[in-house]
Parts: C-alpha cells; structure tokens; sequence
C-alpha cells in the first residue's frame, strides 16, 4: 500500500526521518550564518565533538542503511563519498 506521508511508514516501527530547515530554525540569514560559522569553527577547533562510531564507502551504503536499521548504533554512521 502507498504511503502519502513518510511519517506514515516510519512512525509505527519507532523510527525519526529528521530535516534541517533553514527557516524553522532562524529567519535571519546573517545571524544563521554566524551560528554555522561558531559550530563549524568549534568542530574544526575540536571542541565539538560529533561522535562517528562507523565509516562506510559509497559502494557499502546498503550495508550502513541495515545497520541503521538494525537500531543498535549510538553515534554517527557516516558515508564516505571519496
């Protein structure tokens, strides 16, 4: 059966589906860029850490989507495109 709404599908087997939207988050492009440059500026600094628990090559995505979906990862899965 066809689903009209992502949601749909992802919502009974406890799943998310996230997005980033600029304009959920703030309207004003000068402040959101200033924000972008603080976090960036952090991770690159290295006090910000962003927990990568596995790398995958693209041609191995459907191996990092069934470990995703196997909900057994606390971090980041991260698909490498080089």
């Amino acid at each position: 059966e066809p689903y009209d709404n992502i949601r749909d599908r992802i919502l009974p087997r406890s799943q998310t589906f996230t997005r980033l939207h600029i304009g959920h988050i703030m309207p004003d492009p000068v402040l959101w860029q200033a924000g972008m440059d603080y976090v960036l500026g952090a991770i690159s600094d290295g006090w910000l850490d962003i927990p990568i628990v596995e790398r995958f090559p693209m041609e191995d995505a459907g191996a990092m989507h069934e470990r995703f979906e196997a909900r057994g990862v606390s971090g980041k899965l991260l698909l490498s495109m080089a």
